[in-house]
């Protein structure tokens, strides 16, 4: 048995307590406890603890994340997902694309929309093309404010919902059979599928990238995360990640 693992997180116990039940049996962990954001505060951690910054409020959660995973740090206590540089790949969804391209690796065509952009110009000659896109937020998380269209009035008012808050990516849509997640934990990835040979092939093919760009750069790989797959017939494709991997029960 390995460290006692400490969830920090700032929602109701339901879905938390399911996801420590899983992660006790994917986990080597002697122990699994949960503080919220108060206990952070006031609560000793127990020696030679790790901790995981998990199920946090969604209007909020990066920066959470970040102030929390600092103050963890001013406290000397490990983390299994720290904030630093490496968590902005998972965050900025831009960020990720051009990593995952500049290291040949399969993505949907994206463009990245910034707040003070000519939004209907970039849009016209997007929607130029007859298919659908995704209009999502750039730091986006669990899917909120994102739309798959081929409607052009209807993407620009979208554009304009999103812009009030954050930069854009329109991607182009991409037809699949399935989608999934599967959880990076302990060196191991798991999903509630099994993992065939070739899309075994293509996770360890992201870890290997992801440990270049932290040992390029100094920093410290995560130790859990998700991905979201697309399954396309006999072809995988990684969409998305998640440094903050929620509904662990399902993995």
């Amino acid at each position: 048995m390995t460290e006692t693992l400490v969830l920090v997180h700032e929602l109701d116990r339901g879905q938390l307590d399911a996801s420590m039940e899983r992660l006790a049996q994917l986990g080597d962990f002697s122990n699994l406890i949960a503080y919220d954001l108060e206990q952070v505060q006031t609560e000793q951690f127990p020696e030679g603890a790790k901790t995981l910054i998990m199920h946090l409020s969604l209007d909020n959660e990066i920066d959470t994340h970040r102030e929390l995973s600092l103050s963890l740090l001013k406290q000397s206590v490990s983390q299994l997902n720290p904030y630093n540089n490496i968590a902005k790949i998972f965050d900025d969804k831009y960020l990720f694309y051009a990593l995952m391209v500049a290291n040949a690796m399969a993505q949907p065509g994206t463009c990245l929309i910034e707040r003070k952009a000519d939004t209907s110009k970039e849009l016209k000659r997007i929607f130029k093309r007859p298919s659908k896109f995704v209009v999502k937020p750039r730091y986006g998380t669990e899917g909120h404010d994102v739309l798959t269209t081929n409607d052009f009035q209807q993407a620009l008012q979208h554009l304009d919902k999103i812009h009030a808050y954050d930069d854009a990516l329109v991607q182009g849509f991409v037809e699949y059979d399935t989608e999934f997640k599967v959880l990076y934990l302990d060196g191991k990835f798991h999903a509630q599928k099994e993992l065939s040979s070739s899309l075994q092939l293509l996770l360890d093919e992201f870890l290997a990238i992801l440990d270049d760009y932290a040992k390029r750069n100094h920093l410290q790989m995560p130790e859990i995360f998700s991905l979201d797959i697309l399954e396309t017939g006999s072809s995988y494709l990684i969409l998305e990640a998640n440094i903050r991997p929620a509904a662990i029960h399902s993995f």
